[in-house]
């Protein structure tokens, strides 16, 4: 064979035990004297079966609750 091995380009197998080191960054923040504002992702799907991707944008503001 006259072509260059390429296993230094392949990705290497995961350990059987991998844990990911840390979550992912929530998309929340505090909104002073209002409440808190998140941003989330989903994707469901349709009645054909068709996949369906939905961005949300939450503001949570409580009520009834002593201000701080």
């Amino acid at each position: 064979m006259c072509a260059r091995p390429n296993d230094r380009f392949r990705l290497k197998p995961l350990p059987e035990r991998f844990v990911a080191e840390r979550a992912p960054p929530k998309a929340e923040a505090a909104i002073p004297g209002v409440g808190t504002v998140a941003a989330e992702v989903d994707q469901g799907a349709d009645a054909q079966g068709g996949s369906i991707n939905r961005a949300m944008i939450r503001l949570r503001i409580p009520l009834g609750a002593k201000k701080r």
